[in-house]
């Protein structure tokens, strides 16, 4: 197996010999990985065996002189307590696949860690339980943003979304400490850890892909507790965990005077005929709301107030 080396390197880097390290004021840890078979494709850094790590962004470099049978990444998020490692492809799934497992002891770019471990990260001023973690922003993929510009960028999104009473009622329904960090990856995306940039979202994208209806959309999930039981019905995939972030976002959306996604899948416009008639969306999709309505019924209900717009929770 392979196994992962400091940079520089040792004489005798072909021998397993790092199990920690730091990280320095650049805020990018580079880690030589000896042994790797196969393409970047498929062999990744990463802190955990799962297919999705979203702490970090792990990209192949080249670094002129370096040995043919070392390939070098730059690794960018590291934080005190990852533990990093070479992943593998096998399928569909990530494996890891290095024989050394290498503790970060610190990233001397990380100045936000004792405010979060003192709880004085700063907090959303909508709900105090929602604070926020800027380190990562200035990683970013492949447009860097200030840690303080991203701080602020969030703000904005939640005066958007407290602006508007269900978005303000959703938020205020946040009971439980909620840290926010940025996305740092190249591609776009968000989820629920939650792990979110404004500046990968467009303000008039469509269907769903507003900043600020992302936002909603993983605080969803949090108020639901990452919920998987949904199903996939006539053509609408929900990927088990999207149903009420997807729908009940909408609502939100429809409030606004903006399209309707349309489930899980891309950024799709709900169908005309679903749109004209809620009822139909309701009585195809019956089982996911009542799975919804049971599993969080203050959500249904507070959605169920609003009847002027688009809302299949209406008839739950």
């Amino acid at each position: 197996m392979a196994h992962l080396v400091p940079i520089p390197l040792p004489t005798d880097y072909w021998r397993p010999q790092l199990n920690s390290t730091y990280v320095n004021n650049s805020g990018k840890c580079l880690i030589g990985v000896w042994g790797q078979v196969g393409g970047y494709g498929d062999n990744r850094i990463g802190t955990e065996e799962d297919e999705f790590n979203d702490d970090l962004d792990s990209q192949p470099i080249s670094l002129m002189g370096l040995h043919a049978d070392v390939v070098v990444y730059e690794v960018r998020g590291v934080r005190r307590g990852h533990k990093l490692m070479l992943m593998q492809r096998n399928g569909t799934t990530w494996r890891r696949f290095s024989t050394n497992i290498v503790d970060i002891s610190w990233n001397m770019a990380d100045v936000w860690e004792w405010d979060f471990l003192a709880g004085k990260l700063p907090r959303c001023k909508h709900n105090a339980k929602i604070s926020y973690y800027p380190f990562g922003s200035s990683q970013r993929r492949p447009v860097p943003v200030p840690e303080d510009v991203w701080m602020r960028s969030i703000e904005h999104q939640f005066d958007i979304i407290c602006a508007n009473p269900l978005g303000q009622a959703l938020v205020k329904m946040i009971d439980k400490d909620v840290v926010i960090h940025p996305w740092i990856k190249s591609y776009h995306n968000a989820n629920s850890a939650v792990k979110f940039s404004p500046q990968d979202w467009s303000d008039d994208g469509p269907w769903g892909s507003a900043p600020h209806e992302i936002l909603l959309h993983e605080l969803i999930h949090v108020l639901e507790g990452n919920y998987s039981g949904y199903d996939d019905r006539y053509g609408f995939m929900f990927d088990k965990s999207d149903f009420l972030s997807v729908n009940a976002t909408n609502v939100y959306s429809c409030l606004l005077g903006r399209g309707l996604r349309k489930d899980h899948h891309e950024f799709n416009k709900l169908p005309d005929e679903h749109f004209n008639n809620p009822k139909l969306h309701y009585d195809q999709q019956e089982p996911n709301y009542d799975k919804a309505d049971s599993h969080t019924p203050d959500i249904v209900r507070e959605l169920q107030k609003y009847r002027s717009v688009w809302n299949p929770f209406i008839y739950c």
